[in-house]
């Protein structure tokens, strides 16, 4: 392990719903672009990843978790001693509906009030941590319209800009065309939203990249 590798021995955690978590992979642990990253840098890792919520706290979420296992119920009890901070939220979001709000709002039941309360929390919860979003891919979503995912994509890059957290935007940089047959085979679970374990290492080395630059 090159020691020069400014990941190399560092903590790093990731919250979010299930394309943190890992959905349906046999050994989430050790498959999970979270835990890819970690391994190939010699870095300990935490997932907060949770199958099937949204960042907002909101009942609207028609899902099996409760709007208690929300992300910005869940973001103060992540570790105060990470060095990087990511987190991958949207897609439930985009799933159910959730009212996007008033772009300075701190209501925590629309997602601008939910980016705003997180990102400036984790800015005083971390603040020597370094902080990273990453956006939901464009289409899909059990066949919602296209054009709804990037009105809460739009969001999470203005509100990160706000406040000057970097983000990586998979709706342009992710590298999976979820049109293509070929490549959803290849990379996802067929579902139009999850990635299987291939997918998971193609874009652990997009990801990795992105950390490094935090």
């Amino acid at each position: 392990m090159n020691q020069d590798n400014i990941l190399y021995k560092k903590k790093i955690i990731a919250i979010g719903d299930s394309m943190v978590q890992g959905l349906s992979l046999s050994d989430a642990d050790n498959q999970t672009w979270l835990s890819k990253i970690a391994k190939r840098n010699g870095m300990d890792h935490k997932n907060y990843g949770l199958n099937g919520v949204a960042l907002s706290y909101n009942d609207v979420f028609d899902g099996e978790c409760l709007k208690e296992d929300s992300v910005i119920a869940r973001y103060q009890n992540l570790d105060n001693d990470a060095d990087y901070i990511i987190v991958y939220v949207g897609t439930n979001d985009i799933h159910n509906s959730i009212p996007l709000g008033e772009t300075d709002s701190a209501d925590i039941t629309t997602f601008y009030g939910a980016l705003n309360v997180l990102c400036k929390g984790l800015l005083e919860k971390h603040p020597y941590g370094k902080i990273g979003f990453i956006t939901p891919y464009s289409p899909g979503y059990d066949n919602l319209p296209s054009r709804i995912a990037p009105d809460y994509i739009n969001a999470i890059i203005m509100v990160c800009n706000k406040y000057n957290i970097p983000v990586f935007d998979n709706s342009k940089n992710g590298g999976i065309y979820w049109l293509d047959n070929s490549q959803t085979e290849a990379y996802t679970f067929g579902d139009e939203t999850h990635l299987n374990e291939n997918g998971m290492e193609y874009v652990s080395f997009k990801y990795e990249q992105f950390i490094k630059e935090l």
